[in-house]
């Protein structure tokens, strides 16, 4: 487990989290993600006749959706601050690392057509394209059946 607080721009939690995972490689990090559960980690390469390590790490979101689909998404930061880069869609900004992993873990979006809840827009309708309404904060749901399965502390 890494300290969030000897990233640049997380002075403010001086605390450990379980959503961030350190240098890992992505089958270690999919074969300890739950549905619905997501992490952040430096990828390392899966081969074990790699050169060395690689010469650039950049910061990575792993999610495992619901349906069980592992995703890798590059994070970002800048002079805005921190996002988890999702296509072409347009994600929230938060000036801190662990804001935006907070962020994840509050609010959800909706697959219009089956009516579950992701942490990420990782969902294309049965049309083609990508159809989520906007995030939903958990405080928000309530009228809304939650079909997540329950998650586990890393």
């Amino acid at each position: 487990m890494f300290d969030l607080a000897a990233i640049p721009g997380n002075a403010d939690d001086p605390g450990k989290s379980t959503r961030f995972w350190g240098p890992m490689t992505q089958k270690s990090v999919r074969s300890q993600l739950e549905p619905g559960d997501f992490a952040f980690f430096y990828p390392l390469p899966d081969d074990d006749e790699s050169e060395g390590p690689p010469l650039a790490v950049l910061l990575n979101c792993a999610y495992l959706s619901s349906k069980n689909r592992f995703h890798v998404f590059p994070v970002s930061s800048g002079r805005q601050g921190w996002r988890v880069e999702i296509g072409e869609r347009l994600m929230p900004v938060f000036s801190t690392l662990s804001q935006l992993i907070r962020h994840h873990e509050i609010h959800s979006y909706l697959c219009l057509e089956t009516r579950v809840l992701e942490n990420f827009p990782v969902f294309a309708s049965s049309r083609g394209s990508a159809e989520v309404t906007n995030p939903v904060s958990s405080s928000d749901s309530s009228s809304l059946s939650d079909t997540r399965p329950s998650k586990k502390n890393h």
